[in-house]
């Protein structure tokens, strides 16, 4: 599971990285500027994919999710999510 935070100009841009996003697994948008992949790729594998959609100005960060040491405060739709979820 990762956490991908993205700082992404264009509305375009922004639903082809989300889009490719949920080509490589399950997604849950739980920010505005920030998603959950649930997939079997590894770090560098997501970051090869989603860098192809967007631009030398745009920005993203991945990094991999611990449900078990988590903390914060989020939607009841994203939390359900992430309940359900078994990695």
């Amino acid at each position: 599971m990762f956490i991908i935070n993205y700082d992404i100009k264009d509305a375009d841009t922004i639903s082809k990285f989300i889009n490719k996003a949920k080509e490589l697994g399950e997604t849950e948008i739980f920010l505005s500027n920030a998603i959950f992949l649930n997939c079997n790729k590894t770090t560098n594998e997501v970051y090869n994919e989603l860098r192809q959609c967007i631009a030398d100005s745009d920005l993203f960060f991945i990094t991999l999710f611990n449900k078990k040491d988590m903390n914060g405060w989020l939607n009841k739709t994203s939390v359900d999510w992430l309940i359900n979820k078994n990695f």
